[in-house]
C-alpha cells in the first residue's frame, strides 16, 4: 500500500475574481515524461502517477473550507482521505501544534508499504517541521523503509506556448533524506563505533540507485557497495577486538581499517562531490579516524602510535573494557620481542608472548593498574569491586601507562668485572649503557638486553621479565683457563656473542 502525505493551502489570489485557487497544469514524473496529469492539485497528479491508496492532507480550517471538497471530488473512487486540520501558525504554540499534527499524520502512516511526502504546497515554515519530524520517526526507526520526497517544481516548468498548460515535473528530493540519514549514521559512529545506522542508511541508498540504474537514469553505483563491505568489516573488527585484522591484516590481505580508508575515497570522489556535498566534513572526520590504525607490523615505532589512537577511541566511545583490554596488550607489546608481538604470522612466538605477559604480573605498578581490566571482565561480581567512577579513571590510568613505558629506552647491560672484557667489547663497537661486576634481575626491564655469561636460571629470570640475553662465548685452550684474559686473548680465541632463550620448567622429584 502507498500511502501520500501532503500540504494543502489556499494558493494565490485570482485578480479578477478575488478568490484563491491553484492554476491547473499539467504534472509529470522526469523518469515517464509522457505520462501526464492535468490537475489544480499536485495530491491528486502524484495519487495517479504513483498508485496512492490512502491520502493524509495538512491544511488549515480555511484552506480545507477553500478546496477540500474539490479535492475530494477529483481523486479516484475508492480512494481513502484523510483531513488532518492545522492551526494557522501565528504565534509560537500553534507552531507547535502543526509540529504535533505533523507528527500524528507521520505516525498513522508508519506502517505503509511505500510513504510518499510531498511538500509542494508547504507553507512559511510546514517545510522545515516536515524536516524535523522525518528526522526524528528516521532516528527512532518509525519511517517506512521506502520513504520518498517529492516536490512539484513549478519554477522548473518552461512558458509554455499560447493557450498550453504549463507542464510540471515532481522532482524527486528522496537524496536529501538519504543524506540526512547518512549524516547521523557517520555522526554515530564518529562517537560509538557501532556502524549500524550508517550501514542501513549506506544499503538504502544503494537499493535505490540499483533502481535508478535499472530505470537507465544512472550508472550503478559500485563505490556504495565496496564502501558498505568495507565498513561492515571495519566495525566487526573494532567491536571484537581484532587488532591484527583491524590494523596490519592477515594473509596478506589488506587491514581493514587500510580497506575502509580506500573506499572512504572513492566513495567521495564518485558519489560525494555529486550526490552528498554537505557529506564531505563528516566523512573526511571518518577517515581520518580510520588511517591512523593502518599499520605495517606490529613489531614498530608505528604500531604504538596506532594502539595510543585506537585506545583514544575506545574511550571516546565509552567502551572502557575495550580501552583496557588494549591497553594491555600494548603493554605486552613493550615488554616483549619482536617474534611475540607479531600476531598472525608463521614467526609468532607464542612461549615468548607468555614470557611478556607473565612480566606483566611482577611489576607492581603495572599489575595493580591491570586489575581494572580484570573487574570489567568479571562485571563487577567481586567482593570488593570497583564503583564505575574508578573504573573510568584507572582506564585512563592505565592508558598513560602505555605512554610513559613506551618512553622508556631500552638499555644494554654488560655483565664482567673483567677489564679485558670491557675493552674487547669497546674494541667491537658495543654501544653498552650499564656496566656491572653482578646483575640483580629485578632490575632488568622489558626490552633490555643483558651481556655476559650468567648460569641458565639467571638467563631464564632475564627471559622472564621480557629481556633479552647474549652470551659472550669464546674457545679458551687449557693453559689458559683461570687466568685473567686481555682484549687481545680475546680475540684470539674467537670471542663473540650467541643470543640464548631459556624457559625454565618445574621438576617433580621423587621422595
Amino acid at each position: 500500500m502507498t500511502t501520500l502525505i501532503t500540504f494543502l493551502g489556499l494558493g494565490p489570489k485570482d485578480c479578477k475574481t478575488g478568490k484563491h485557487r491553484y492554476e491547473t497544469v499539467s504534472y509529470y514524473l522526469p523518469d515517464e515524461p509522457d505520462r501526464q496529469v492535468e490537475t489544480a492539485y499536485v495530491a491528486q497528479a502524484i495519487s495517479e502517477l504513483e498508485k496512492v491508496g490512502t491520502i493524509h492532507v495538512l491544511a488549515t480550517q480555511t484552506a480545507w473550507n477553500t478546496h477540500g471538497e474539490k479535492l475530494r471530488q477529483r481523486l479516484n473512487a475508492g480512494m481513502e482521505l484523510h483531513a488532518h486540520i492545522i492551526p494557522d501558525g501565528k504565534d509560537e504554540q500553534q507552531l507547535r501544534e502543526q509540529f504535533r499534527i505533523l507528527r500524528e499524520a507521520l505516525q498513522q502512516a508508519r506502517k505503509a508499504q511505500t510513504l510518499l511526502f510531498d511538500i509542494t504546497h508547504g507553507f512559511r515554515i510546514q517545510s522545515f517541521f516536515a524536516a524535523a519530524v522525518l528526522a526524528v520517526m528516521q532516528a527512532a526507526g518509525d519511517l517506512p523503509e521506502d520513504t520518498r520526497i517529492l516536490y512539484g517544481a513549478f519554477e522548473a516548468a518552461p512558458k509554455p506556448e499560447d493557450g498550453a498548460l504549463k507542464q510540471v515535473p515532481i522532482w524527486e528530493l528522496t537524496t536529501f533524506l538519504n543524506m540526512q540519514q547518512t549524516a547521523f549514521g557517520i555522526a554515530t559512529f564518529l562517537q560509538t563505533g557501532h556502524a549500524e545506522n550508517l550501514l542501513q542508511a549506506l544499503e538504502k541508498e544503494a537499493k535505490q540507485l540499483r533502481k535508478r540504474a535499472i530505470n537507465k537514469q544512472r550508472q550503478s553505483f559500485p563505490a556504495s557497495n565496496s564502501l558498505i563491505k568495507a565498513l561492515e568489516r571495519f566495525s566487526q573488527d573494532l567491536s571484537t577486538l581484532r587488532l591484527p585484522h583491524l590494523m596490519r591484516g592477515v594473509n596478506k590481505e589488506a587491514s581493514s581499517a587500510e580497506r575502509l580508508v580506500k573506499a572512504i575515497s572513492n566513495y567521495q570522489e564518485e558519489a560525494c562531490d555529486k550526490d552528498h556535498p554537505a557529506l564531505v566534513p563528516l566523512l573526511d572526520d571518518l577517515k581520518e579516524m580510520t588511517e591512523k590504525l593502518v599499520i605495517d607490523a606490529f613489531a614498530s615505532e608505528e604500531r604504538s602510535r596506532a594502539m595510543k589512537h585506537l585506545m583514544a577511541l575506545y574511550l571516546r566511545f565509552h567502551r572502557y573494557l575495550e580501552a583496557a583490554a588494549v591497553a594491555r596488550e600494548e603493554i605486552v607489546n613493550l615488554m616483549a620481542t619482536g617474534d611475540a608481538i607479531e600476531p598472525a604470522t608463521a614467526n609468532f612466538d607464542k612461549d615468548a608472548r607468555h614470557v611478556a605477559e607473565r612480566q606483566t604480573t611482577t611489576e607492581s605498578d603495572i599489575r595493580g593498574r591491570l586489575d581494572v581490566r580484570n573487574d570489567l571482565l568479571h562485571c563487577a561480581m567481586r567482593k570488593n569491586p570497583m564503583p564505575a567512577d574508578k573504573i573510568m579513571k584507572h582506564t585512563k590510568s592505565l592508558i598513560e601507562l602505555t605512554g610513559a613505558m613506551g618512553l622508556r629506552h631500552p638499555r644494554t647491560i654488560f655483565v664482567t668485572r673483567h677489564a679485558g672484557a670491557r675493552e674487547w667489547a669497546r674494541r667491537q663497537g658495543l654501544v653498552v649503557d650499564e656496566v656491572v661486576a653482578h646483575l640483580e634481575p629485578e632490575e632488568v626491564r622489558a626490552g633490555d638486553l643483558v651481556i655476559g655469561t650468567l648460569p641458565v636460571h639467571l638467563v631464564a629470570e632475564i627471559n622472564r621479565r621480557g629481556g633479552r640475553y647474549k652470551h659472550l662465548t669464546l674457545d679458551i685452550p687449557p693453559k689458559h683457563r683461570g687466568r685473567e684474559l686481555s682484549a687481545d686473548d680475546m680475540e684470539k680465541f674467537g670471542a663473540g656473542l650467541e643470543e640464548f632463550r631459556v624457559v625454565s620448567q618445574a621438576v617433580h622429584r621423587e621422595k
